[in-house]
Parts: structure tokens; sequence; C-alpha cells
């Protein structure tokens, strides 16, 4: 049946069987081509596999009968990043925004492609509209501080980088990427202790 052969795939994918599920996800996309949430875990096997052309490919599909799926187009941008295509990742995003203008991931990842490209203070801007966007939906994002912390560590300014990353660790306690800069900026203070506890969250 259909639930059955979708959930053995992912359950593969779970498993960390990823070569078997991504057969399993193929055979199924087969019969049920326009199956969104088996399109999107492929593609995340395909991304975490760096097969960026194939995740690529197969999202392009799916829009053409689904143009505006919001999670299909933040994701195919993450792999237009990956591959440095910036215009076809900040084209995804866009296309994105004029139809749900309220869509947080979306800023998040237009911030990142700027941050690529060394337009710190531009991303900066971007990410205090995810931060609006965050507050008035109630959603506490984590990614969102973190993604702030890089721009300032990025433009020197290690105090705010550590405000920032401290902000998402209070969402996220085990935030690994959040924790891993709070102990890179321990260590250059002298705060072996705070290094220790954070890098101890990181190695779990």
């Amino acid at each position: 049946s259909e639930t059955a052969a979708y959930n053995k795939a992912v359950t593969l994918q779970k498993l960390g069987k990823l070569e078997e599920a991504t057969q399993a996800y193929q055979a199924f996309l087969a019969d049920h081509p326009d199956h969104a949430e088996a399109t999107l875990n492929l593609g995340a096997i395909y991304r975490a596999t760096g097969k960026q052309a194939e995740g690529i490919a197969l999202y392009n599909k799916h829009l053409k009968k689904d143009p505006y799926n919001s999670r299909i187009l933040n994701n195919l941008a993450v792999l237009y990043r990956d591959k440095k295509d910036y215009k076809s990742a900040i084209d995804k995003v866009r296309t994105l925004l004029m139809r749900d203008q309220k869509n947080i991931d979306a800023y998040k990842n237009l911030a990142l492609v700027y941050y690529d490209q060394g337009k710190y203070k531009l991303a900066q801007t971007i990410l205090a509209n995810a931060l609006t966007m965050a507050k008035e939906q109630k959603v506490n994002d984590p990614d969102i501080h973190v993604n702030f912390g890089l721009t300032h560590l990025a433009l020197g300014d290690k105090g705010k980088a550590m405000g920032s990353f401290k902000k998402a660790v209070e969402i996220d306690p085990n935030h690994i990427l959040a924790n891993y800069n709070i102990g890179a900026l321990a260590l250059g203070h002298r705060d072996y202790n705070l290094a220790a506890n954070c890098y101890e969250v990181v190695q779990k």
C-alpha cells in the first residue's frame, strides 16, 4: 500500500541506511510523483550525501506541478547556496516571499546567501526581519540568533556575537553551533570552565 511503501523509506532513512532509503523513495516517487514529503526527504538525503545536482533536479521537477511549495523552494535555495549558485538561491527565496511574506525560513536562507558573499550588514538587516516575523508568530528560533552571531563575528564584534550565541542557547541548550561558538569565544577569554561546558554539549 501507499502508506506502507512510504513508511518503509522513512524508517530506512531514520536508521541511517541512506542508500536503501534512496532506492525506496525513488521507487515510491515513481508511483506517486506529487508526494511532497517523500520529495523533501529524498532531497535531504541527496544533500547529506553530497548529491546536490540530483536534489536540485528532484525539487525543480516537483515545482513544475506545485510551483509555490514553500518547503521545496526553501530546500532548493539551500542546495543552490551549497553550490554557490547565489543568483538561483535568491531567485527561489524571492519566488517564495512573493506568495508568503512571513516565511521565517525564507528570510534565514536569504540572510545566509548574503553572509556567504560577505555582505554581513545586509544579512543582519534580513535576519532582523526574520526575528520580527518570529516574534509575531510566537516562534522561538535559535538559528536566527546563531546566524546573527556569525555575522557579528565576521564584522569583528565578539561581544555582540557572544550575546547572540547565548540567546540561542537559552532557547535550545543543546544547539551544537551555538555551543561550539560560545566555547571558541570563551577560550579566547580564557574562560576555561565555560569552554569545557560548551564543548561537552557539542561532544554529546
